[in-house]
């Protein structure tokens, strides 16, 4: 077998300050995702020239069903575009195999960063996991291919623009469409948190919602606003179904992220994550303390929740420009 590193100057133990704190040694990330020795007997033989995703999904039990959805679809789109290069199975990847493999455009056209991003954190996890020195060192090298990008900020809502529309909906939205919008931007809960939640999820007096389904497998209990609260009232009252659904689609099944994203096309305009942006962002600007939002959005890292502070800072900025005498350009 070549060296796999061949081509690539060999990088330090550890890695850091790369993109999204993702680079990290090979075994760093051993530790963190690969099971334990025991249970893998496996390395890159000859003799077996396979892509062995099924094991590698069955193994990392810790992944929620979408993203083992994700890693399944990445890993096959990774197999393909490896077998037209001539790496029929892992064992024939070697850094020149890699280069253009990441490098190699998809179906339809060059990949968005963000996918390429994805790609080389699914392929590094896989690698890791296959486990043999080879792997490791690949891996190991994936982590160099990493280059940080500009964030692009989230597209915020005008917070009085939002409230205007949410309020003039009662002439034209039913109960359950009122429900589910004003749930969506009271809570800023993701799309499947949305869907996934049950009438057992309301807390004491409907004033609490615990998010059971949350990224990561994690719990938290979110506030229910006054207007959501009472929309949500009004809603289940309409309702004669035992169903656990808390909110259910227009055909009675449990809304689906598909049917969140129709509800917030036809009456906002907007698609639902932008709801979630918008309930951090305008919190930000009413003096919400951002370890504070972290806690409501379900972020494992307080990076990922700053990223609200550029947009309400930019927000002011803005306020700025147009309201102070001297504000201009030139002016001291």
């Amino acid at each position: 077998m070549r060296d796999p590193t061949m081509g690539l100057a060999r990088l330090p133990g550890e890695l850091e300050g790369s993109a999204c704190d993702r680079c990290r040694s090979a075994v760093a990330w051993a530790q963190m995702v690969v099971p334990a020795p025991e249970t893998r007997a496996r390395g890159w033989s000859p003799s077996e020239p396979r892509w062995r995703i099924d094991e590698f999904l069955a193994e990392n039990v810790q992944l929620r069903p979408a993203t083992r959805r994700r890693y399944r679809v990445v890993l096959s789109n990774i197999q393909a575009r490896a077998a037209s290069l001539g790496a029929a199975s892992p064992a024939q990847l070697d850094a020149h195999v890699l280069r253009r493999l990441l490098a190699a455009p998809g179906s339809n056209g060059p990949y968005a960063p963000a996918t390429r991003d994805l790609e080389r954190v699914v392929l590094r996890r896989y690698l890791v996991w296959e486990g043999s020195e080879g792997a490791l060192a690949l891996a190991a090298q994936l982590a160099a291919f990493a280059r940080r990008r500009p964030r692009p900020l989230p597209r915020g809502i005008d917070e009085t623009t939002l409230g205007s529309t949410l309020d003039g909906l009662d002439a034209r939205a039913d109960a359950r469409a009122m429900a589910i919008l004003e749930l969506a931007y009271a809570t800023g809960l993701r799309a499947s948190e949305l869907c996934a939640l049950d009438r057992s999820d309301l807390g004491p007096g409907d004033r609490w919602l615990v998010v059971r389904a949350g990224k990561g497998g994690r719990t938290r209990r979110v506030p229910i606003g006054e207007a959501a609260r009472t929309a949500l009232r009004a809603y289940l009252a309409t309702r004669d179904d035992d169903a656990p659904a808390l909110l259910l689609g227009a055909r009675g099944a449990r809304l689906s992220p598909r049917g969140l994203q129709r509800l917030t096309r036809r009456y906002l305009d907007v698609h639902p994550h932008q709801l979630r942006h918008a309930f951090a962002t305008h919190l930000l600007d009413h003096g919400a303390d951002v370890r504070s939002i972290q806690e409501l959005l379900g972020h494992a890292r307080l990076a990922t929740t700053e990223i609200y502070t550029h947009v309400s800072r930019e927000t002011l900025t803005r306020v700025y420009d147009a309201t102070h005498p001297r504000a201009g350009r030139g002016e001291a």
